[in-house]
């Protein structure tokens, strides 16, 4: 990599560690002459060793002192278990292993169950809600029905009262009218009573002045 290949370098001082990020196009020169872009063919691992190890280099001249290059927390796993033996590896495993993991998935498989159990109870409450909430619904239209029935029957006896009301207006009009009609004929009947008592009282006067007229005419005969 050379010059060409950097497009730029920044430099940061806010963080806890001052560092460098620089950003570089892997453009390499093919056989035939041609660029192209290849970061595998670039940055090798041997290039990376390299540069590790004149990195160092080149910071222990500067600081006086000599430097490692940091790793990640990955890798320093690995480095240090590469350092051990392999049948200790293996037998280290076993016993994480069998005290650990073994357990780890009795207990998964347990809660898996458990969980299963748990979804099937869950599926069933569910159908019973939606049983309970169907016949919820069953009812509601029901009391739906009940209340509008009661409302027709309302209305009903509403009219039945208001059809009683104006036939009992109507009645008690109609025997005002009978009592006054009565009462009418009632003052009639006292009136010709008392022209039929006139009537006779006339008729008896009547007779007597006819047998009078009679009696004195007879004198003369």
């Amino acid at each position: 990599m050379g010059m060409d290949n950097i497009v730029g370098a920044y430099v940061h001082m806010d963080e806890k560690t001052p560092h460098v990020h620089i950003a570089w196009t892997p453009v390499v020169t093919k056989p035939n002459g041609k660029p192209s872009f290849s970061y595998k063919s670039m940055m090798t691992r041997g290039k990376y060793r390299a540069l590790h190890k004149e990195l160092a280099k080149r910071v222990e001249g500067k600081l006086g002192y000599p430097v490692e290059i940091e790793l990640s927390e990955d890798r320093q796993k690995e480095k240090v278990l590469s350092s051990v033996p392999q049948d200790k590896l293996d037998a280290a495993r076993a016993a994480i292993e069998a005290e650990y993991v073994q357990p780890a998935l009795d207990k998964r498989d347990e809660i898996e169950a458990e969980c299963a159990r748990a979804a099937e109870r869950l599926e069933s409450l569910q159908e019973e809600a939606r049983l309970v909430e169907e016949e919820i619904e069953g009812l509601d239209l029901r009391g739906e029905e009940i209340k509008s029935r009661i409302g027709r029957i309302e209305e009903e006896r509403r009219g039945v009262e208001e059809e009683a009301d104006r036939e009992g207006r109507a009645a008690r009009e109609r025997a005002e009218k009978l009592e006054r009609k009565l009462e009418e004929v009632e003052g009639r009947g006292a009136e010709c009573r008392e022209a039929i008592e006139r009537n006779k009282e006339l008729e008896r006067r009547a007779r007597k002045r006819t047998a009078f007229l009679e009696k004195w005419i007879s004198r003369f005969k």
